[in-house]
């Protein structure tokens, strides 16, 4: 990551760090560990309920029972009882020991609180892309016309161009472009970048074939020198 896109445009660069600290493999742990404690927290309560359900039972035994009748049924309620006793400890212990290793990983407050934090950047990211292209249809720069041409009239190729300019102006967005002349600009920073830019090409000449189908190459890219 290029410190300096962090003082030109921290909003891309904020993304990007939320996401890699939200791809963590320690945070992704941590969900997971949380999914397991909540399974086993209802597993806890659930035993406990029945084991207060089988002492009532156990303490309401008909006392008109009497002899091998009411011993068996006191002997299958006790057996009852002890096997769910068993499972409760077992299921404290193991709760016990996720919470040993949930201490020792990023809390689930931070993870959500990054994980809201990023949900809004996003939504900001895409606001501004969305009022950039407006302009654009009104003064298209020079990076834009290199790569997708002026705003067709047609309305659905006009669709077409806005659409693609959205996703192209959300790449420079996110990796904090602002090469005047290159949509791309000139520098890769991660293998991150350079999959999503051969992703956001591959849309573009997508784009450019159905804007020109008459151009057997699609639009010829003028480049600055």
């Amino acid at each position: 990551e290029d410190p300096i896109a962090e003082l030109s445009d921290p909003l891309g660069f904020r993304i990007r760090q939320l996401e890699a600290f939200l791809a963590r493999p320690d945070v992704q742990r941590q969900r997971d560990l949380a999914t397991s404690r909540e399974q086993l927290t209802a597993r806890i309560a659930h035993d406990r309920t029945s084991i207060e359900a089988l002492d009532a039972q156990l303490a309401e035994l008909p006392r008109g029972l009497r002899g091998l009748a009411r011993r068996q049924q006191r002997d299958e309620l006790t057996r009852q009882r002890r096997w769910r006793q068993t499972t409760l400890y077992q299921n404290a212990t193991r709760l016990a020991e996720l919470d040993r290793q949930v201490a020792a990983l990023p809390s689930r407050r931070h993870i959500q609180a990054s994980t809201d934090q990023l949900a809004r950047l996003r939504t900001e990211l895409y606001g501004r892309a969305e009022r950039a292209v407006v302009r654009y249809e009104a003064t298209s720069p020079r990076w834009l016309v290199a790569e997708l041409g002026t705003p067709p009239h047609d309305p659905g190729n006009r669709a077409r161009w806005r659409a693609a300019a959205r996703v192209l102006e959300r790449h420079r967005l996110r990796w904090s472009i602002t090469d005047p002349r290159q949509a791309f600009g000139n520098e890769i920073v991660s293998p991150t970048q350079s999959d999503e830019q051969r992703r956001v090409q591959q849309h573009l000449e997508e784009t450019r074939q159905q804007l020109y189908p008459h151009l057997r190459q699609g639009l010829r890219r003028t480049r600055a020198r």
